[in-house]
């Protein structure tokens, strides 16, 4: 069996993030797609099947949390862990109850990003 190189599914409405992150990720060995409405999260998931999902908490006009919890609805989107990041820095204490698997406030060290998508998506590749 081929390994293949883990997906990551980069959720958020800043265009400059979402560059910064596909650069930096793409240059890390991961596939990448970056999609910057919650319209079109469910549609992105299963289409792409990622094994890690960066969701941004506060997208214009929809709430992190309650994409979070569609994702977990999905069939294809039950196991993915989802590292919510939030430039916000009372988010941690927003997610206790939300079904994500890390929360990372921005801007955040690169390094520590990597760690965190590394961690989970060796849990899915096992």
């Amino acid at each position: 069996m081929s390994h293949t190189h883990p997906k990551v599914l980069v959720i958020d409405d800043d265009q400059g993030i979402l560059d910064a992150l596909k650069f930096m990720l793409e240059n890390s060995g991961y596939a990448v797609e970056c999609i910057a409405r919650g319209d079109e999260v469910l549609a992105a998931l299963n289409a792409f099947m990622p094994d890690v999902i960066l969701l941004d908490l506060y997208l214009s006009g929809y709430d992190g949390r309650d994409i979070a919890l569609d994702i977990k609805k999905e069939a294809s989107g039950k196991e993915v862990p989802i590292v919510m990041i939030s430039a916000h820095p009372s988010a941690g204490e927003v997610l206790k109850d939300s079904p994500i698997a890390e929360f990372l406030p921005k801007p955040f060290d690169v390094t520590e990003l990597l760690t965190v998508i590394e961690k989970h998506s060796a849990v899915r590749n096992l």
